[in-house]
């Protein structure tokens, strides 16, 4: 949560098994005139599984 309050982002992205309820900071960039987005999950594909292949 700090960091988002720090960065002020305009748009916030997370995966659509959040809701926007649920979504840590939504609220804030909402308030700031940013919006959050949901996207939809793709199987074999996450975050965690680049990072991990980027530091290969």
């Amino acid at each position: 949560m700090r960091l988002i309050e720090q960065l002020k982002p305009d748009v916030l992205v997370k995966s659509a098994d959040y809701t926007k309820e649920t979504v840590v900071g939504g609220k804030f960039v909402e308030s700031h005139g940013g919006r959050v987005v949901l996207i939809d999950l793709v199987e074999g594909k996450s975050t965690t599984g680049t990072i991990q292949r980027m530091k290969r």
